[in-house]
């Protein structure tokens, strides 16, 4: 279960040090024949900065294929999911006990992970190196081809 996760991709913006790409994220119902009349039909662009390719392969427009390894996934849900909850609810809970004050148990919780979102911000140049994509050519016809990690 080594997959790699890939979306197809243009290449917006090439700069010495990353090549940025645009990718149309579409929902899970895009291909629903009653999407027009459920009213949750999603589609949006976002924009993945890719580091350290070489960058005299690619040009602006081209298409390609971002790819990502899934451990990559599972380490973003822990960063921005898992931890934080961890840290408010074992906050919440040490300072109603500490303290017998719900109210300030609940503002404490919020203030340890509104500091550990502080302290993600600040390290995002280091959580950037960690968090890698490639890119690989892609086929005419929009098909994905093998990416290389």
């Amino acid at each position: 279960m080594s997959k790699e996760v890939k979306q197809e991709g243009m290449i917006t913006q090439i700069t010495p040090e990353k090549i940025t790409v645009n990718i149309t994220v579409r929902s899970a119902c895009v291909g629903c024949a009653a999407k027009s009349a459920c009213g949750t039909f999603d589609m949006s662009d976002k924009l993945v900065e890719i580091y350290n390719e070489k960058i005299e392969n690619w040009k602006v427009g081209e298409y390609v294929t971002v790819c990502m390894k899934p451990s990559m996934g599972r380490k973003a849900v822990l960063f921005a999911y898992i931890l934080p909850l961890v840290i408010l609810i074992s906050t919440l809970i040490y300072t109603v006990n500490t303290t017998g004050d719900e109210v300030t148990g609940a503002l404490m919780g919020l203030l340890s992970a509104g500091l550990y979102f502080s302290l993600i911000f600040l390290l995002k140049k280091f959580l950037f190196t960690s968090f890698t994509f490639t890119i690989e050519k892609s086929d005419l016809d929009g098909a994905a081809s093998n990416c290389a990690i």
